[in-house]
């Protein structure tokens, strides 16, 4: 599940032109990325903190670290270079000088643009036909990934047939289905995003398009719900941003920033994914860290 960039081309023929049988075991990657992420961060630590480098130079030694980072991603998923790379850019922007801020942003944008589509070219070129810029980039795609108008309105249509009873249980099921250890527990029939795509594909084989957080929200409590879970996130991004600005602990900054960024891009993730974030997050970084942090300042007799 995990390979490198350059090979991509070779891991889309084989596991899914092929539709070969992938073993993939969820906890390695969380595993995987928890030590990308604080593999990346000591380096930045140990750049930031190292006086023997000038100022002037540590730009290029922080975006070194965060190129170097994203070598290894984790299936074909472009989402996961975005999401891993931004909260370091960001990082990175608050520990370099002023002067530097903006060189730094045109080369990370062109940077995350090219990696981007190369490895979608590389995702969608199956069966012997080559996809471009132009094939990928189109309105149906920007519909999907972006939660548009079509997507919302198959969406309510879907949901306005759900009684009472059903929604506490779409509620049950969305929430815990992409929580380790919990996943478990849930059943296809009362998920949001199987009933969603049934609705766009007539059946249950696929499940592969996002469903919007409005939609979430009118399946679990009707049309007055169609609003709650943006705000809602929203805030939380904007309450996250804050603390990244007031913590001094790279660590936790990083946490923070990270969680901004992931809550606040609410038209591109679906409810169930925001709960993994939160509890994998706060599972398997935040106490983690906290123990660590604050475990040396207790004294034993």
């Amino acid at each position: 599940l995990v390979n490198p960039i350059w090979g991509l081309d070779a891991y889309v023929e084989k596991y899914i032109n092929n539709v070969e049988e992938l073993d993939v075991s969820s906890y390695g990657v969380i595993v995987f990325n928890i030590f990308k992420t604080l593999l990346a961060l000591t380096f930045i630590s140990v750049i930031a903190k190292n006086d023997k480098i000038k100022d002037s130079n540590k730009k290029w030694f922080y975006l070194l670290t965060v190129l170097l980072a994203n070598i290894y991603i984790v299936g074909t998923s472009r989402f996961s270079i975005i999401l891993f790379s931004l909260p370091l850019l960001f990082l990175i922007l608050q520990l370099i000088r002023k002067k530097d801020v903006r060189n730094v942003i045109l080369i990370s944008i062109t940077s995350i643009f090219i990696v981007l589509v190369s490895t979608s070219i590389a995702k969608y070129s199956r069966y012997g036909d080559t996809a471009t810029a132009s094939s990928i980039l189109t309105a149906q795609s920007l519909n999907a990934y972006f939660a548009g108008p079509g997507l919302i309105a198959v969406g309510l249509d879907a949901s306005s047939h759900i009684s009472f009873y059903e929604s506490i249980l779409f509620f049950v099921n969305d929430s815990l289905q992409n929580i380790p250890m919990l996943s478990s527990l849930t059943t296809d029939d009362y998920k949001a995003n199987v009933i969603f795509n049934e609705s766009i594909y007539g059946h249950r084989l696929y499940a592969d398009q996002i469903v919007p957080m409005s939609v979430s929200g009118s399946f679990h409590f009707g049309m007055l719900g169609v609003v709650i879970y943006s705000s809602l996130i929203f805030a939380l991004s904007l309450m996250f941003e804050r603390l990244s600005y007031r913590t001094a602990n790279i660590g936790f900054k990083y946490i923070y920033i990270y969680l901004s960024i992931s809550l606040s891009l609410v038209f591109m993730v679906n409810l169930s994914g925001t709960y993994a974030v939160l509890v994998r997050t706060f599972m398997f970084l935040f106490i983690p860290l906290l123990i660590v942090t604050y475990t040396p300042k207790f004294k034993f007799k």
